[in-house]
């Protein structure tokens, strides 16, 4: 399970009531109609997350994706759908593309941990959570995540954690 500090950042009621400014700066692309329909889009994923399945709330995510190429908020929302769904190769892919927008935020370090993890890699989640570590050093999680990972590499285990 990912962190509390990530799922809270990533619940769609935040996005639902979210005003579409992206890490202080208004979405250049966006013209009225545009931030209302995105909003739109936040709405409905938050309503189908409610009442139906990971896989349509993951729908609305990627299409909010499409219109937003460039919110590490949304690919960090659609990396911890993905690893839900325990599709570890993509939850990875977006967790790496979050990163690349926001290289500072230590709760996508610690989803790119667990997703490499659960897919084998770890030397790779091993560094992601080293990197979580560093930028958060009070959050718990990202020690036990490192904690746990180094325990399989040295009995050269390849474990779901």
């Amino acid at each position: 399970m990912l962190s509390s500090g990530i799922i809270s950042f990533l619940t769609p009621s935040a996005y639902a009531q979210a005003n579409p400014q992206i890490s202080g700066t208004l979405v250049s692309w966006a013209k009225q109609g545009e931030q209302n329909y995105l909003n739109e889009i936040f709405s409905e994923g938050q309503q189908q997350w409610q009442r139906s399945g990971l896989e349509k709330v993951l729908e609305r995510y990627q299409k909010a994706s499409s219109l937003d190429p460039n919110n590490s908020k949304n690919l960090a929302s659609i990396a911890y759908l993905q690893a839900q769904l325990k599709n570890f190769q993509a939850a990875t892919v977006a967790f790496q593309k979050a990163i690349a927008l926001e290289p500072k935020n230590p709760n996508f370090y610690y989803g790119l941990g667990y997703s490499l993890a659960n897919l084998g890699d770890n030397s790779g989640s091993e560094k992601a959570y080293r990197q979580a570590t560093q930028l958060a050093p009070n959050q718990v999680e990202n020690y036990i995540g490192l904690g746990a990972v180094r325990l399989f590499r040295i009995r050269g285990e390849n474990r779901i954690i």
